[in-house]
């Protein structure tokens, strides 16, 4: 079970989303864009709903689960929700804003989860964000990597 800010069967209010790690992320079920957090992967994923799916969503979002079947269609909705949004394994360098993009800070994802290499240039000086949320919040969440994933 994972640790959540509500329990394993409830939703905040109109708001659902289950990252690649499991963890609840926030964003608004009706504004699936960049101003309320959302990647790419999300917003595409909140597309290709179909209708019966988006009601589902929004009724586990509003209610939460009530019965058995509430929480089939809930477990459905998180699997296709990490199947779309899943990091996928490899190495990824990105930018470090902290020197202008000279250096660059490389981040691994294997079967472990996620690791992360200071910044080439100024050696991670004030780059302290890079905790494994961030990092994967980076990855799938509109920054563009200077290299994707290669093996």
């Amino acid at each position: 079970m994972h640790n959540r800010p509500n329990s394993e069967h409830e939703l905040f209010s109109r708001r659902i989303a289950v990252r690649a790690k499991g963890e609840l992320a926030m964003g608004s079920v009706n504004k699936p864009d960049d101003e309320e957090g959302w990647s790419k992967q999300e917003a595409e994923w909140h597309d290709s709903l179909s209708i019966e799916e988006f009601v589902d969503l929004n009724m586990l979002s509003s209610y939460g689960v009530q019965d058995e079947e509430d929480a089939q269609k809930l477990k459905k909705l998180r699997e296709s929700y990490e199947a779309a949004t899943a990091l996928i394994a490899g190495e990824y360098v990105f930018e470090c804003w902290e020197c202008d993009g000279r250096g660059a800070i490389e981040v691994i994802v294997d079967e472990h989860g996620l690791s992360q290499e200071d910044c080439s240039d100024c050696n991670g000086e004030g780059v302290q964000y890079v905790d494994e949320e961030e990092a994967a919040e980076r990855i799938d969440g509109g920054y563009t990597p200077l290299r994707t994933p290669s093996a």
